[in-house]
Order: C-alpha cells, then sequence, then structure tokens
C-alpha cells in the first residue's frame, strides 16, 4: 500500500503542497482542511501527517456504516456512506482523518499527487514503505 512520504531533508516547511490539497478539494486555500499536514516535530523537522493506507486498518474497523474501505491498494471514504459519527477519527494511529466543517463528512488523502506536483522542492512522493526512509544518509525499508 502506497504512502505520502516527505523528505524531511528538503522541505522547507512552505506548505504549497497543502495549499494544492485545499484549492483542489475546497477551491480555496483553506490549510486546516488539506488533506495532508505538514507539522514540526520536537527537533525542529518538517513531518508530515496523513493517511498510511495501513495493511490492517482500525478506521475501517471503527466505521458502523462501513464507509471506509480499501479499494485496491488504498484506503478510501464514502461520502455517501459516511454518517459523520466521527468513530473513524480516534482509530487512526496517524490522526490522518478529520470531519469536514460543511459536510460533516470524513475526509482524508486519498493520493492524488497534486501536492507531489505543487512540491516546488520534490520534498514529497508517493512510494510504497519497503522503499523509503533517510536515517544517516542511507534509505531502508520502514513497515
Amino acid at each position: 500500500m502506497p504512502i505520502l512520504y516527505l523528505d524531511s531533508d528538503k522541505c522547507n516547511g512552505c506548505l504549497e503542497c497543502m495549499r494544492a490539497c485545499s484549492k483542489t478539494y475546497e477551491h480555496e486555500e483553506i490549510l486546516e482542511l488539506a488533506r495532508l499536514k505538514i507539522k514540526k516535530d520536537e527537533n525542529g523537522r518538517y513531518i508530515i501527517q496523513s493517511c498510511k493506507n495501513c495493511e490492517n486498518a482500525p478506521c475501517i474497523e471503527a466505521c458502523p456504516e462501513n464507509a471506509i474501505i480499501k479499494l485496491k491498494d488504498r484506503i478510501i471514504i464514502s461520502p455517501t456512506k459516511c454518517n459523520g459519527c466521527k468513530k473513524c477519527i480516534p482509530a487512526c494511529p496517524f490522526g490522518a482523518i478529520q470531519i469536514h466543517p460543511t459536510s460533516n463528512k470524513a475526509i482524508k488523502c486519498i493520493y492524488c499527487g497534486i501536492c507531489v506536483k505543487a512540491c516546488p522542492e520534490n520534498a514529497l512522493s508517493i512510494v510504497m514503505p519497503t522503499k523509503v526512509f533517510k536515517e544517516k544518509g542511507k534509505k531502508y525499508a520502514l513497515t
């Protein structure tokens, strides 16, 4: 299952990825409604908060309406089935699901790639988790 990977060595915190996401889905710049979040960690490095397409996704089990499904290699939320109960939010170990304030439906990153294209530093990519993570200049698998 693919993940959205942020190379924190390249990220400058400009948030162009979040702006592009918001403009794509909200048709205006509302950073709070971007489907991914870029934040600073306790060491001052930029990190990404987004869906990890968990193999055994707890959000799927938490949804009483079966609105969250695995479709091919991605976790998808059906807005027509979602009743806005918010049970998926605490179930997600990555804090990747939020409730849209207007529709009252759960939303999350769907790996459309618009953020990857918008990043001026080429810090974002969609990868398989067995391919990328950095430590001491080496790339290794994280599963």
